[in-house]
């Protein structure tokens, strides 16, 4: 079934539940009513979609969900969808943005100029030893996260992420990187001033001059704004 299917049922039978809720007093009707939103929104939230377009329509209805409820469980649940979706179809979700910190790294020789660079970079750039402490961090990440350059260096990742999103998103990642693995993913914060991000991070291993394996390096970037835009294509392919 399509995905717009989907969310006309849905929704469809959202307005019979708070019909009957209003007007019929058979607690038994409102349950079966109850059981099949549930029904429903599982399939909505678990549609695998078939094509860009309809990537861009699942992104843009949990990114307008989210919105609409501005915070609480649904808004959080809504993100992490959105933020599921980027992550399992990477050729869909929005390219704008990629680091050229990372890039630009190629060309800078010895440990000097990695750390001048990252101190330097007007990005959300840090380095993370194998023990998951900061060795470098630049101005804008310090500023992210309420501190000073100087302050974070040597703190554990847990004590500025927090323990969830270490445990359960940053440590594996990281430790697939410290193998060697480059990595990029999204995931959804949320910024008092600014409601909830979609936030990309992009991992890259570091060696020294022997090959030797002795950081990694993390890139954030703010993509909402390119989610919004996926939102708004899919809003005129559907014109």
């Amino acid at each position: 079934m399509r995905f717009v299917t989907l969310i006309a049922e849905l929704k469809l039978a959202e307005a019979r539940l708070r019909t009957a809720m209003t007007y019929h007093g058979s607690t038994r009707f409102h349950a079966k009513l109850l059981r099949r939103c549930a029904t429903l929104m599982d399939a909505v939230e678990n549609h695998t979609p078939d094509s860009a377009d309809e990537l861009n329509e699942q992104i843009a209805f949990f990114l307008r969900r989210a919105s609409d409820y501005n915070g609480g469980a649904i808004a959080d649940r809504s993100m992490e969808i959105v933020v599921r979706l980027m992550n399992a179809f990477p050729n869909g979700a929005p390219q704008d943005g990629r680091s050229l910190a990372l890039e630009a790294l190629e060309d800078v020789c010895g440990e000097d100029g990695i750390s001048a660079y990252i101190t330097g970079s007007l990005e959300r750039l840090v380095a993370i030893d194998t023990g998951f402490r900061y060795l470098a961090v630049s101005q804008p990440n310090a500023q992210f996260n309420r501190n000073t350059q100087a302050g974070m260096v040597s703190m554990h990742l847990e004590q500025v992420i927090g323990r969830e999103r270490y445990v359960s998103r940053a440590r594996r990642r990281l430790e697939l990187c410290f193998n060697g693995q480059a990595q990029e993913y999204y995931y959804p914060v949320a910024v008092a001033d600014r409601d909830r991000r979609v936030i990309r991070c992009q991992m890259k291993p570091v060696y020294d001059n022997l090959g030797q394996l002795y950081c990694g390096l993390m890139y954030m970037h703010d993509v909402t704004g390119h989610a919004l835009n996926r939102s708004r294509q899919a809003a005129v392919s559907a014109v």
